[in-house]
């Protein structure tokens, strides 16, 4: 009789989690479109790593008591952690009774690419989960994006931190980094900020270290992110006639040359280096977390293929892994919509997941 009483105890605990973790992806599905964020009490501070200190912004429930405490990772945006879109994010999460922790990562601000970036998110999860205030349950879930979104699910399998990560959210996430460098040689990715960001980083393998022309690309990336989304100042202007910029303009329009450009880049060991650092589907066989993948079906930067690499990965290596490819999302935000109902729901059931986890 004790056993069956525990049985329908363990069952009615789980009918509620499921039930509560519905309610949250519901809720949270429901603020993607939201433009403004939710009030949320918001304070900075310095989190101290091993690294150094990174500025940080703490997202706390109001009216809330919740042991559980979401990472947020940024995209590349110039504005990090004060993008409004991070912002709607943490809001949103800190709404549902998360504490949220956001720090300011400069490296992916600056559109830089390293072969040990993944070790910043690593160190920032250590920090976390050592703060008792931040995390009372020394257990953390990440969310990110993009690029940064590759960058978490390397961190993810780390040895130091793997244990300590109990989901984690990745949005349009890359799983292969020279499969994305091919396809933008190869016009098969034909938005300009995806090309500028790689040519910017690895053109120094070809023609070495310039800060001239990588002060130009930096312009020409700024120049295409949309009012609200960067620093407000004047334009650095450049010199028309000069061979960087002359170097420049060839890369954006000479497809051959930057054919050429990519044949030396991949005879350079500095830039095998980088790649393999910063290639995830090799890297994440020892994920213990709950994992979630969504991208978008139509993301015209990083292909939904990108994302089900990253999945079959994680499934060969027996990681609890979900994946939704969905119309609901662009490359850089969420579009709800009466015509993507079926689709909302299907969202809604994989966040519930998530939500059981996180």
């Amino acid at each position: 009789m004790a056993a069956y009483s525990c049985l329908q105890i363990e069952m009615v605990s789980l009918l509620i989690l499921m039930v509560v973790s519905i309610v949250k992806a519901f809720q949270f599905v429901a603020n993607l479109s939201r433009k403004t964020a939710h009030p949320a009490a918001k304070s900075t501070c310095k989190l101290m790593t091993h690294l150094g200190a990174f500025v940080t912004d703490i997202y706390l429930p109001q009216g809330k008591w919740n042991q559980k405490t979401v990472l947020l990772v940024h995209g590349m945006c110039p504005l990090g952690k004060d993008d409004p879109r991070v912002v709607r994010y943490s809001a949103n999460f800190s709404a549902l009774g998360y504490k949220v922790v956001v720090p300011q990562y400069q490296n992916i601000c600056e559109f830089r690419f390293l072969p040990d970036m993944a070790e910043e998110i690593v160190a920032t999860i250590q920090a976390v989960r050592s703060n008792l205030e931040l995390c009372p349950s020394a257990m953390v879930s990440l969310m990110s994006a993009s690029f940064s979104g590759g960058l978490c699910l390397i961190a993810a399998a780390k040895p130091e931190v793997a244990y300590s990560l109990s989901a984690l959210l990745i949005v349009g996430s890359y799983g292969n980094i020279d499969t994305i460098f091919y396809r933008v040689v190869n016009d098969k990715i034909t938005d300009d900020y995806a090309r500028l960001i790689i040519f910017k980083n690895l053109i120094r393998f070809s023609s070495g270290v310039n800060v001239v022309l990588e002060q130009i690309f930096n312009q020409a990336i700024l120049d295409l992110i949309p009012e609200g989304l960067k620093p407000s100042g004047r334009a650095k202007q450049c010199d028309e006639n000069s061979a960087e910029n002359k170097q420049f303009l060839r890369v954006q329009r000479d497809q051959q040359y930057r054919k050429e450009l990519m044949n030396e880049i991949q005879r350079s060991p500095e830039a095998a280096l980088l790649i393999k650092g910063l290639s995830v589907v090799g890297q994440i066989r020892r994920i213990k977390a709950h994992v979630l993948l969504l991208h978008g079906d139509q993301d015209p930067v990083i292909p939904a293929a990108e994302s089900k690499q990253i999945y079959y990965s994680l499934i060969r290596s027996h990681c609890s892994v979900r994946l939704l490819v969905t119309p609901i999302l662009t490359h850089s935000d969420a579009r709800l919509s009466l015509q993507f109902g079926v689709a909302i729901l299907k969202l809604i059931y994989e966040m519930a997941y998530f939500f059981r986890h996180a």
